[in-house]
C-alpha cells in the first residue's frame, strides 16, 4: 500500500515541477545533478507542504509556470532582434562592399565602424 502511494506522490510530484519536462530522460538529468531519489523527493515535498499549505502549491505551480512561459517568450524575443540585427548588419556591410561570409555580427560591426570612419 505505501508503494503505492509513494509512486503516485512522486509522479504528482514530477508532474508539477516546472523545471522538468514530460521526457523522463530529462527528469532523471534533473535528479542526477541534485542528487535526489525517493525518500529525499518525498521529504522535499513535505517541507514544501508544510512551508506552503497543500491549497498554495497549485497556486505556486501556476504562477511558476507563467514565469517559465514569460521568461521563454522574452527569449525568443530577444533572439528575434538579435537575428534581425544581424540581417541589418549584412545588408549594409554589403552596401559597403564589404564580405560578410563566415563574420560574426561583431566582426561585422568593426569592419562597418572602420569602412565609416570611427
Amino acid at each position: 500500500m505505501w508503494i503505492i502511494i509513494e509512486k503516485s506522490f512522486i509522479e504528482r510530484l514530477k508532474s508539477s515541477l516546472f523545471l522538468i519536462s514530460s521526457d523522463k530522460r530529462m527528469l532523471n538529468y534533473y535528479l542526477q545533478i541534485w542528487g535526489l531519489h525517493g525518500w529525499e523527493l518525498i521529504i522535499i515535498a513535505a517541507i514544501i507542504i508544510l512551508l506552503f499549505g497543500a491549497k498554495k502549491i497549485p497556486e505556486l505551480a501556476r504562477s511558476l509556470g507563467r514565469a517559465k512561459a514569460e521568461f521563454k517568450r522574452g527569449q525568443e524575443e530577444v533572439e528575434e532582434r538579435v537575428d534581425l540585427d544581424k540581417e541589418k548588419l549584412e545588408k549594409l556591410a554589403k552596401e559597403l562592399g564589404i564580405n560578410t561570409e563566415g563574420k560574426s555580427p561583431e566582426d561585422l560591426r568593426k569592419e562597418i565602424q572602420k569602412a565609416l570612419g570611427k
